[in-house]
């Protein structure tokens, strides 16, 4: 008698869980029949399922070790495309294999760099298969061994499809780890539910190591918890803000529906405006806000008054172009003047236009921007160039929806291949990323 796999699996489990036979009415020397078999014992069909199952195992086992091999040669040959075939070859398999892949989860001691590329893609494809059967185990991980298995283990175990079954081991992680462990076990936490998030994630913030709390925002971006957003922007207002602003913008970037909410933005102009914050940073800020088309008014227009007349140059020139974005007519006229008199005053000089050019793509007026590149460009006269003014005239064009000019002009930059698929992250291009304009950036697919 054959019986298929996951029937084969679900016997095997009822051994770790003696109610099950119980439950199904069996006592000792129970006789079983089969199909037109004579009668026989539940332990001669648990012994033939084992064998069945381990004959299954077996096979997949072969395969699901050539795979990681070629994954791991995938990443030194530094082929990514090449890499998500075979994820999808081993998803294919079923969560059968999962069991197979556990060992994988941990790259060593020092591992190498196909290694560690290796074992987070198992744990791609652990959090694609949801397998029920690995749950204890992943717990085991999570709590013994070197860090980066640790990690893997609770990034896992962050999809497990029995939340409830998980949820206590983990969160005993998080209460007795340190560093990034105790970060991946929070993360954890929060993609699994956990009724407690807020609480939790107000005490990470306020006591971990600086240095950890950039990968939990990052990570905090892909969850989905209405709790999130809300102690994010608890954090924004905390002195210990000023030196996150890196990873908070990260975060927003990732999330960047919230600059469209009012308290948010405004926790943001906020802590651009606080003494203590490092004036790029702040720069940073408001850089990024005018970056996504942010419109400020109101409360948030009153709050950058204190940075209207900064006396560092950058700060001030980022505060106006924000405030021009948004009709702010004073703004405009006081960013543009000093932009119009140095071309007034250097009308040869391509950088002068190349600057001007910026400054009005910065506030949205891109046919004017697009105007001045190309001045810049005829005044280079075959000078050497960085290609930003053709970037310029690309971004603009982008904006303006006017994708074959935007393609026309990532083709004659004089950047490289790196440089324009690191470009498909430029908001500018976000929209022309989902047409067939995005062979632009020659992106591997």
């Amino acid at each position: 008698m054959q019986l298929p796999l996951r029937h084969v699996i679900l016997v095997l489990a009822g051994l770790a869980a003696p109610v099950l036979t119980h439950d199904a009415g069996a006592r000792p020397g129970f006789r079983a029949q089969g199909d037109g078999d004579p009668e026989r014992s539940l332990e001669d069909l648990l012994r033939q399922a084992r064998a069945e199952r381990d004959q299954v195992l077996s096979k997949l086992r072969a395969t699901v070790e050539v795979i990681l091999g070629q994954m791991e040669s995938a990443t030194v040959r530094v082929r990514p495309e090449e890499a998500l075939e075979l994820r999808k070859q081993m998803i294919a398999l079923g969560p059968e294999i999962a069991p197979l892949l556990l060992a994988s989860l941990r790259p060593g001691p020092d591992p190498s760099r196909g290694e560690r590329f290796r074992a987070m893609e198992v744990v791609q494809v652990l959090r694609e298969l949801r397998s029920p059967s690995i749950g204890m185990q992943l717990l085991d991980m999570s709590q013994r061994g070197e860090a980066e298995g640790r990690v893997n283990a609770l990034r896992v175990l962050a999809t497990d499809p029995n939340p409830e079954r998980v949820m206590d081991g983990v969160r005993t992680v998080h209460a007795e780890a340190q560093a990034g462990v105790r970060t991946a076990a929070l993360l954890a936490l929060a993609q699994l539910g956990s009724p407690d998030l807020a609480e939790l994630l107000a005490a990470d913030f306020a006591q971990v190591e600086v240095v950890h709390v950039g990968p939990l925002l990052k990570g905090l971006a892909q969850v989905e918890r209405k709790e999130v957003p809300s102690c994010v922007s608890q954090l924004l207002a905390t002195e210990r803000a000023t030196t996150l602003v890196a990873p908070l913008l990260d975060y927003y970037s990732a999330s960047s529906k919230l600059f469209n909410d009012e308290e948010h933005l405004l926790a943001l102009i906020q802590l651009a405006c606080k003494p203590a914050i490092d004036g790029s940073d702040a720069v940073k800020i408001l850089d990024t806000l005018s970056e996504f088309d942010v419109t400020v008014k109101g409360a948030t227009k009153r709050a950058l008054d204190a940075l209207r007349e900064s006396s560092q140059l950058k700060l001030r020139e980022s505060t106006l172009v924000l405030l021009a974005r948004s009709k702010d007519k004073g703004a405009r006229r006081s960013l543009m003047q000093a932009f119009d008199e140095r071309v007034k005053y250097s009308p040869a000089s391509s950088s002068v236009y190349s600057q001007r050019g910026d400054v009005y793509y910065l506030i949205a007026e891109y046919q004017k921007a697009i105007k001045d590149y190309k001045t810049a460009i005829s005044l280079q006269r075959g000078l050497a160039s960085k290609g930003g003014a053709h970037l310029g005239i690309a971004r603009s064009y982008a904006r303006l929806k006017r994708y074959p000019d935007a393609e026309e002009y990532l083709s004659a930059a004089p950047v490289s291949m790196t440089t324009l698929r690191e470009l498909a992250n430029d908001p500018a291009f976000k929209v022309m990323l989902e047409t067939k304009y995005r062979r632009a950036f020659h992106l591997r697919e």
